[in-house]
C-alpha cells in the first residue's frame, strides 16, 4: 500500500504518525484504530501494528551496521592489528604501486560515442564512429611512489604481465632497488611496498 514515490524520510514521518495516532487513541479518541491509521497513512495494518507501540526514538534508521559484514582474511587481520597504533610518520613509509595500459588509439563503441540521428545523412562527419584498428598499439605502465619520489617503468614490448615478468623485471631490476635507495625513500628499512593484489603477483 505503501505509494510509489515511498522513500526513508517518508516511512519515518509514518512511523511518527502511527505513535501520535496511538496517543492519540489512549488519551480519548476511540474511533482510532489499526485500520483507521492504516488508511490515514496508506500503509498496511502490519506497517501500524510494528510500530504503534514503539517509542519515537526508534522511527529513525540506523545505517551504522548496514551492508556487508566486511571479510578480512588472517594476513589482513594482523596488519591492521600491527598498524593499529602507527603515526603520521609511519604512513610516510608506505610505497604503493599500481600497473596500468595506455592504448594509443582510443577503442570505438563507448557507450559515450553513440550518436542518435533519424538517418545516417544527418551525422556529421566528425561525429561518426571512429575506425577500428586492427593491432593498435598499447603500453602497460607499472608505477609506484613512495613520499619522496614517483617511479614508472613501461612494459618491454611483446611482454605480457606474467607472474615471472613481473618477479624478475618489475620487482628485481626496478622495485627493489628503487626502494633500497634512500634517494626515493624516507628509511630504506622500514619501508613496506603496497601492491594491488594483481593476478601477477
Amino acid at each position: 500500500m505503501a505509494g510509489t514515490y515511498d522513500s526513508e524520510q517518508q516511512r519515518m514521518i509514518d512511523r511518527i504518525k502511527c505513535i501520535v495516532f496511538h496517543e492519540a487513541r489512549d488519551a480519548g479518541a476511540t474511533f482510532i484504530n489499526r485500520q483507521w491509521i492504516a488508511d490515514k497513512i496508506h500503509r498496511t495494518t502490519r506497517f501500524v501494528s510494528e510500530w504503534w507501540e514503539k517509542s519515537y526514538d526508534q522511527c529513525f534508521a540506523d545505517y551504522s551496521n548496514a551492508g556487508p559484514k566486511l571479510k578480512l582474511s588472517q594476513a589482513a587481520q594482523d596488519i591492521i592489528r600491527e598498524a593499529s597504533d602507527w603515526t603520521e610518520e609511519d604512513f610516510l613509509n608506505l610505497a604503493p604501486s599500481d600497473e596500468f595500459y595506455v592504448w594509443t588509439v582510443r577503442r570505438p563503441n563507448y557507450q559515450n560515442d553513440r550518436v542518435w540521428a533519424k538517418s545516417i545523412e544527418d551525422i556529421e562527419d566528425d561525429e561518426r564512429y571512429r575506425e577500428i584498428v586492427k593491432n593498435q598499439a598499447c603500453i602497460g605502465i607499472f608505477i609506484i611512489l613512495t613520499a619522496k619520489k614517483l617511479h614508472w617503468v613501461i612494459k618491454d614490448k611483446g611482454e605480457s604481465w606474467t607472474e615471472q615478468y613481473f618477479r624478475d623485471t618489475i620487482l628485481m631490476q626496478h622495485v627493489f632497488p628503487f626502494l633500497k635507495d634512500e634517494e626515493n625513500v624516507i628509511d630504506p628499512y622500514n619501508v613496506i611496498f603496497v601492491h594491488d593484489k594483481a593476478p601477477c603477483m
